[in-house]
C-alpha cells in the first residue's frame, strides 16, 4: 500500500464576476501542509459535499477564506502523480486555534453557488426540441450539456405546445429529464446526465491490488434492484459515480458502474482511501 509518497494541492481562487465556474487567475496554491478531506460524490442532483480541514495556513490566507464567493479545488495522489479530486464552492469556513496549532475548516459543494442561484426564464414557441430547452437550462447556471446527451437522438422530440421555463434552473432541469428517465448532476464542475443504469462511455478503472479487505456483494438497495457491491480501496481520485470499474480478487470479479463513492484522506493520518458502492453490468 502506497502512503509514503501521498500528496495533496488546494487551490482557493475568487469566481469572475457573474460567473458560477469561471475562476479569477491571481489563486491561492496550497502546499506540504497538513490536509485532511472526506468527500461524498452521488448520482443526485443535490451538490456532492466535502469537508476539507488545513492546518497552520498563513494567517494572510486565513483571513481570504473569511471572503465569500470561493471556489476551491482539491489535487490528491501522489507526488508527481495528482489528480483532481473536487471542486466547488465554499458553503461555510472558519478558523479555530487549537493548541500550537491553526485549523481551517471548509464546507464545499459542488456546483454549489449554481444549484442555489441558477435561474432560468425563457418561454419557446411550439415545436421547440428537448436539446434546446436543455441547453439553455444548462446555461443558466454555467454549465454546458454534455455532447453524449446533446447527440442523442430523442434530443430532438418537440413539443406540441409552447413552453415556458421560468424559475429555478435545477428544477426546471429536473421537469425537462424526467420525459426521458434521466437524472443529472454536478462532478466536479462539469454536468452529467445518465439514464437509470447507465454508465459512463470511459474506460472502466481496474481494481486489484488496491483493494483493502475484502469485497462484499449485498442486498439490493429496493426489491428487484441489482445487488450492491461495497468495496475499498487506496484513494483513488479518479473513481465518481456513473464510472466503471473492473473489480478482480479472490472471490468477487466483474464489471460494475459506481453508484456512490466517499474518499477520505489525512496526508499526516491514517485516512487515505475510497469506499465505493456499485452496481453490476
Amino acid at each position: 500500500m502506497r502512503y509514503y509518497d501521498r500528496a495533496v494541492e488546494l487551490t482557493l481562487a475568487r469566481p469572475q464576476d457573474g460567473q458560477f465556474f469561471k475562476t479569477q487567475p491571481n489563486a491561492i496554491v496550497v502546499r506540504d501542509l497538513r490536509v485532511q478531506f472526506s468527500i461524498e460524490k452521488n448520482l443526485s442532483s443535490e451538490p456532492n459535499p466535502c469537508t476539507v480541514t488545513i492546518t497552520n495556513l498563513a494567517e494572510s490566507t486565513r483571513a481570504e477564506i473569511q471572503k465569500k464567493p470561493l471556489h476551491v479545488r482539491l489535487d490528491a495522489g501522489y507526488v508527481n502523480q495528482l489528480e483532481r479530486i473536487f471542486t466547488g464552492d465554499m458553503r461555510y469556513g472558519e478558523n479555530k486555534r487549537e493548541g500550537v496549532d491553526w485549523n481551517t475548516m471548509l464546507q464545499l459543494g459542488d456546483g454549489d453557488r449554481a444549484f442555489r442561484y441558477g435561474r432560468v426564464s425563457r418561454s419557446f414557441k411550439s415545436g421547440v426540441d428537448v436539446k434546446t430547452m436543455l441547453t439553455e437550462t444548462a446555461s443558466s447556471m454555467g454549465l454546458k450539456l454534455p455532447s453524449s446527451v446533446a447527440d442523442a437522438r430523442d434530443m430532438l422530440d418537440q413539443f406540441a405546445t409552447g413552453v415556458t421555463l421560468n424559475g429555478p434552473s435545477h428544477r426546471e432541469m429536473d421537469r425537462i429529464l424526467s420525459r426521458s428517465g434521466r437524472t443529472w448532476s454536478i462532478q466536479d464542475g462539469q454536468l452529467q446526465i445518465l439514464k437509470k443504469n447507465e454508465a459512463l462511455k470511459s474506460q472502466a478503472f481496474v481494481l486489484s491490488q488496491e483493494i483493502i479487505g475484502s469485497p462484499e456483494l449485498g442486498a439490493p438497495k429496493e426489491p428487484g434492484s441489482p445487488p450492491v457491491l461495497s468495496i475499498k480501496v487506496l484513494l483513488h481520485p479518479g473513481i465518481r459515480p456513473g464510472c466503471k470499474i473492473q473489480v478482480k480478487s479472490r472471490f468477487i470479479n466483474g464489471l460494475f458502474r459506481v453508484m456512490r463513492v466517499v474518499h477520505n484522506g489525512d496526508t499526516r493520518g491514517d485516512a487515505w482511501f475510497s469506499e465505493i458502492e456499485a452496481t453490476p453490468i
